[in-house]
């Protein structure tokens, strides 16, 4: 019984490790995405930056200036579609954090089950040993009694 139970608690154990490797793999896929949304930003401020500038310096002009409205709309659509990828790889890594949690939740259940198992175990050679010695006690009793009749009865 309790090999099974240790063979339990190490597949559950391994299970565990196995979903950890996932959750942190969705995790470098959630850091990654938030990485590119602020690539996407941070070039969007910087264009703003630049042309806010250029046009400070009076060396702007209505052409850059719409070629910066242009682009950045183009910064805005690649933004939207980072901030699309980090909601699914958040959305991702939150299923694959409850697999985890579940496979956690095994893992507590075989190591409990390990845990009843060694103290059955342990009540149940307990009990073997009370029942030898009490066994033991009996036939010591037994033969005492025996020798005691034989002493008895050798002498009337």
């Amino acid at each position: 019984m309790i090999q099974l139970r240790e063979r339990q608690r190490t597949e559950a154990s391994e299970q565990v490790a196995q979903e950890r490797k996932v959750v942190a793999e969705s995790e470098a896929q959630v850091q990654s995405a938030q990485g590119r949304l602020r690539q996407e930003r941070d070039a969007k401020a910087a264009l703003w930056q630049q042309t806010t500038a250029a046009l400070q310096g009076g060396i702007g002009s209505v052409e850059q200036l719409k070629y910066a409205v242009s682009y950045s709309r183009t910064l805005d659509a690649r933004a939207a579609k980072a901030a699309t990828a980090v909601q699914e790889a958040q959305g991702e890594m939150q299923k694959k954090m409850v697999v985890l949690d579940q496979r956690r939740q095994v893992l507590r259940e075989a190591m409990g089950d390990l845990e009843k198992a060694k103290e059955m175990q342990s009540r149940q050679i307990k009990s073997l040993q009370h029942r030898r010695e009490t066994r033991v006690e009996d036939a010591v009793d037994e033969w005492a009694s025996q020798k005691w009749s034989v002493g008895v009865s050798g002498r009337a």
